[in-house]
């Protein structure tokens, strides 16, 4: 029993995704879920593999694969000592000692819902790791090694359909990857397969290095945490000394000298105040190294953070837009990033390309694009409402456009129009050319008989590209000016305020919705209408978003510019910028944390979900107080703020999450 345990976990597993790159993370997903249509018609063919994989394995051949594999090596070859210390376990587990049964029960096991791509076996992580420790037994003095948790991973195909299997592996630290490589491959030549199979193992390491890399990590982590720390000290300080300063006001005399007298806090304290005393002794301004250190206190970064005043002016539905927009893209992470290490892909996945409603979920990729808007927008409508206000004033054009490049960029309403024109048809015509030579899906979830369109193409050449992703931005410069020449004021006619309104709801749920058919191949589109979708799709979701901006800013908005401005977003909104770049950390952190594959259903995506925003806007606040604030309070020491690009520069100042 334990030879075939071992040898199946040795030669019929597959690879589990250890990529960490979104690009290879997709790639991976897609090949998973290109199995699905094709499911039923393989089981035949993989359950006469495992029938074949157990007729094939005894106990005489893998002990006559041990010996063969031996004799091929030196006494004092690293493999054969890796080979000894194999043969150790499975002669111990023979005769019944504990300490090798539960090296051999940490094993992955072949296991229920491989038909359903249930193709990751990871065996009990912990019980690996914990054996020589708490374990049934303890390992003999004549065992020199400790064991150690890798994971074989098999890919192969089967005629068009791919295979990948992942099964953990409790191993002697005396085997190197290279020399587990090298066993599997010989052991695969023992399986009567027609089919070519690429195995590797990965170990994890059982003590991690501390190089210099993570030195220098640690000493900068450290040096904020320290700083930090000064600076909210000396902040409390002074707002404590504040507070309680010895001298107040009393009269001024008649030759307009003021006279001070002390604060009477007790029986003790002196009557007669000190006519020397200045006020500006007691509460000096503070220089600029102490307000290089009070941009970085965390008392009064947190105010900031989580105040909800809102000046006048304020677009607030930008900060409802922001908030669900940034919910939506991690809805849309949380399931994508998930579906590599789903037990039950199989069944679930099927399940949900049924229903409409996770089509928001799965074509979720529009979700960036709106951020996209929000930047285009703000950076048109501040810019410009500034100039205005200082329309006669001398300013100095030099610094100015030097703070404006520093922290945004763009300028005449006529040169304006036409760049952005004609980057939008440039931008249309590239799209569509890309689109139409790499025969480019609609969506990334199409189901496809050639890969590579969708994986190395559609994402390098299509997805990524600045010149493919212009529009939406585009779109957001045009509604930002839009506010500024109606200066946020428009009495819109009610029909045609909701028939807009309709438009532009209709418009989004096509690019949201409209691929149900394509995606789930009962409808098959040509390559002109994807591409037509490619080229525009982007650029009309662009103009939805901005239509929602402009319409509550102008008073034409009703409850949803009630809804969108809601104070409560306010905060949250501050926080997207951390939101967007610390949300994969913690995904990937927790699912490849699992001890055992993940089986989904609706309850569960709902509670991870739930839970990673909750984290995610935590962590973002903890590094928006140690680095974006501080920084933007340094910024302001720095560019003594006060001239016009710097009120465009602090207004959206959570905003660089667009890029």
């Amino acid at each position: 029993m334990y030879s075939k345990t071992f040898i199946i976990c040795l030669c019929v597993c597959v690879g589990f995704a250890t990529e960490t790159s979104y690009f290879e993370i997709l790639n991976d997903v897609q090949s998973k879920i290109s199995v699905v249509p094709k499911l039923r018609s393989a089981r035949m063919d993989v359950s006469q593999i495992f029938t074949q994989i157990g007729e094939a394995l005894t106990l005489e051949t893998f002990a006559t694969f041990l010996s063969e594999l031996e004799a091929k090596f030196g006494s004092e070859d690293n493999i054969t000592i890796c080979i000894n210390n194999l043969t150790t376990i499975f002669t111990s587990a023979l005769s019944g000692e504990s300490w090798s049964l539960q090296v051999l029960d940490a094993f992955g096991k072949l296991q229920s819902g491989i038909l359903m791509l249930d193709h990751a076996s990871p065996g009990f992580y912990d019980e690996c790791k914990s054996i020589g420790k708490n374990s049934l037994g303890e390992i003999p003095h004549n065992v020199t090694f400790v064991s150690q948790y890798c994971t074989l991973n098999v890919m192969g195909k089967m005629g068009s359909l791919p295979l990948q299997y992942s099964y953990g592996l409790c191993i002697p630290d005396t085997c190197s990857e290279l020399d587990l490589d090298y066993i599997v491959y010989e052991a695969l030549k023992l399986l009567p397969l027609n089919i070519s199979l690429t195995p590797y193992v990965l170990c994890q390491k059982n003590h991690l290095e501390f190089d210099g890399k993570a030195v220098a990590a640690m000493v900068f982590a450290g040096f904020f945490v320290l700083l930090i720390m000064i600076s909210t000290i000396l902040d409390i300080l002074m707002m404590w000394m504040g507070n309680n300063s010895m001298f107040e006001t009393k009269s001024t005399s008649a030759n307009g000298v003021p006279h001070y007298a002390h604060k009477i806090s007790n029986e003790e304290t002196p009557l007669l105040g000190s006519p020397t005393t200045n006020v500006a002794e007691i509460n000096p301004k503070p220089g600029y190294l102490m307000k290089f250190f009070l941009a970085f206190s965390v008392y009064s970064n947190g105010k900031k953070l989580l105040s909800t005043k809102k000046t006048a002016g304020t677009l607030g539905a930008v900060n409802g837009v922001r908030v669900f927009s940034m919910s939506w893209v991690i809805l849309g992470h949380v399931f994508a990033f998930g579906l590599g290490i789903i037990g039950d892909i199989g069944y679930y996945f099927p399940l949900v390309l049924k229903r409409r409603s996770y089509q928001a979920i799965l074509n979720a990729f529009v979700s960036v694009d709106s951020f996209f808007v929000l930047s285009g927008l703000l950076v048109a409508y501040l810019l410009l409402k500034e100039l205005r206000r200082n329309e006669g004033k001398k300013i100095n054009w030099i610094a100015f456009i030097a703070k404006f490049y520093f922290h945004r960029y763009w300028s005449s309403k006529w040169i304006g129009g036409i760049i952005g024109t004609t980057f939008l048809f440039g931008s249309w015509v590239a799209t569509g050319i890309i689109s139409n030579y790499f025969k480019l899906p609609a969506s990334q979830l199409e189901q496809l008989a050639d890969q590579q369109s969708m994986g190395t193409h559609y994402f390098n050449e299509y997805y990524i590209k600045p010149y493919c992703r212009i529009g939406p931005y585009l779109m957001g410069i045009l509604f930002g000016y839009l506010l500024y020449k109606t200066d946020c004021k428009l009495k819109m006619n009610k029909v045609l305020n909701v028939f807009i309104w309709m438009v532009a709801i209709t418009l989004g749920c096509l690019i949201v919705y409209g691929l149900y058919d394509d995606i789930n191949g009962t409808v098959h589109l040509s390559q002109n209408v994807k591409d037509l979708y490619n080229t525009t799709h982007r650029t009309v979701w662009g103009a939805c978003v901005g239509w929602v901006v402009f319409a509550c800013a102008t008073g034409n908005g009703g409850f949803i510019n009630t809804l969108l401005s809601w104070s409560f977003f306010t905060p949250l909104a501050r926080l997207t910028y951390f939101a967007y770049l610390v949300h994969p950390i913690l995904i990937y952190g927790y699912y490849y944390s699992l001890r055992t594959p993940l089986y989904i259903d609706d309850l569960t995506v709902a509670v991870v979900f739930t839970a990673l925003m909750v984290f995610t806007y935590m962590a973002a606040f903890v590094l928006s107080l140690a680095f974006e604030a501080p920084m933007l309070g340094l910024e302001k020491i720095m560019f003594n703020r006060g001239t016009p690009i710097d009120k465009i520069n602090a207004a959206p100042k959570s905003n660089h999450n667009e890029q």
